[in-house]
């Protein structure tokens, strides 16, 4: 019966120590997911403010020019 009892306590001393596991490795990948879409959307948000300063230019620069 002890024998019994100590073979089904590793077990779930086992299956505890896989579920951290496990949750640290689906963590540290969520975390890198997300640092990777803000670097991204960060990027992006760069490249659209660019992209309408350099649309007011042209806007303005048309206007002159039908003046």
């Amino acid at each position: 019966m002890n024998s019994l009892y100590q073979l089904n306590s590793d077990a779930v001393a086992r299956q505890c120590a896989q579920s951290r596991a496990d949750a640290a490795y689906w963590e540290a990948l969520k975390n890198n997911k997300l640092r990777y879409l803000e670097e991204a959307n960060s990027q992006l948000t760069q490249t659209v403010d660019h992209q309408a300063s350099r649309i007011a230019e042209l806007e303005a620069a048309l206007a002159k020019q039908n003046k």
